[in-house]
Formats: C-alpha cells, sequence, structure tokens
C-alpha cells in the first residue's frame, strides 16, 4: 500500500515536472546535489502545489546538512499534503 501511496505523490500530472523529478533522482543518486537542487527548484517554482516536489528538495537539504532549509521544506510539504508520511 505504501509504495502504491509513494507512486501516486510522484506522479505530478505534468510530464516537465516528472522529468525534473527523474532527472533530480538520478543527480542524488550520484551524489550531485546541487544538480540535483537546481532541478527540485524548478519543480517548486513551476508547481508550487505539488508537495512531493518539496519533499525530494527537503532530502536533498538534508543530504546537504542543510537542516532548517530541509525543515521549512517539509513544512511546506505537510501543509499541502498532512499525510504524506515521508515528511
Amino acid at each position: 500500500i505504501a509504495g502504491r501511496i509513494q507512486r501516486e505523490w510522484t506522479s505530478s500530472g505534468s510530464r516537465s515536472i516528472d522529468l525534473l523529478m527523474q532527472w533530480a533522482a538520478v543527480a542524488m543518486q550520484a551524489r550531485k546535489f546541487d544538480t540535483a537542487l537546481d532541478f527540485l527548484d524548478q519543480v517548486v517554482t513551476l508547481s508550487p502545489d505539488y508537495a512531493e516536489g518539496w519533499n525530494r528538495r527537503a532530502t536533498v537539504h538534508f543530504m546537504m546538512d542543510n537542516y532548517a532549509l530541509s525543515m521549512s521544506d517539509i513544512d511546506r510539504t505537510l501543509r499541502l499534503e498532512p499525510r504524506h508520511f515521508g515528511a
């Protein structure tokens, strides 16, 4: 069930946003956090109501030890999707 919920969250409804999210995921796996952050900044700018964009950006900030920025993005995630168990 959790996997189905996560797949639903990662589907933004926009092919462009989904592509940016995929590129960010690849950059994160390669530990290219600045690159991932660039993609995710575009995601939250283009689609500010897409909770998973904020959540993923929070994860990158956390991985970069930017805890205050991570918490800010988690707050935004939870305002958009209060049931987001990952946040």
